[in-house]
């Protein structure tokens, strides 16, 4: 029997919106640039699909090339809570290299949760720099969910 890992950096949050909503701008990867700070995105201004390509620079310095490996949909009827999206991007480099999980899942009309998980390795410095990169990742996915539940609030 195989064993799973779970991914190295997992946050979560409830958002008070509905899932579509709060999908439409998860799942547009050009919204991410309000989500993460210092970050412009270059990606299809749409919902993301399988094999797109998408560069993310942060602070005008690290680079993050992805390609979007599966979009998956459940339920159609955005107020039940089986209704969910989850997208998995696959990180190529140059800094970052491994796998990108985003998730909303309905949790009736009006409000979600919403996932974002990240297993990636560095291609510098080896396992000495990866307690930091955690970190930074963790950091970083709470302030982009804190931001998307402000965004979506507001509309």
């Amino acid at each position: 029997m195989s064993t799973v890992t779970p991914p190295r950096v997992v946050r979560h949050r409830r958002i008070e919106a509905p899932a579509p909503d709060v999908w439409a701008v998860l799942g547009r990867l050009t919204r991410h640039a309000a989500l993460v700070p210092l970050t412009t995105v270059d990606a299809p201004d749409r919902e993301l699909r399988v094999g797109d390509r998408v560069t993310a620079v942060t602070a005008e310095v690290v680079v993050d090339r992805m390609v979007v490996t599966a979009v998956r949909r459940r339920g159609e009827d955005p107020t039940a809570d089986d209704w969910a999206r989850w997208a998995t991007l696959h990180k190529e480099g140059p800094l970052l290299v491994g796998d990108a999980h985003l998730v909303v899942r309905a949790r009736g009309r009006h409000a979600c949760e919403v996932l974002w998980a990240e297993d990636v390795r560095t291609t510098i410095a080896g396992a000495a720099l990866e307690p930091f990169v955690d970190v930074a990742l963790a950091i970083m996915s709470d302030r982009a969910l804190a931001r998307l539940d402000g965004l979506v609030a507001r509309a």
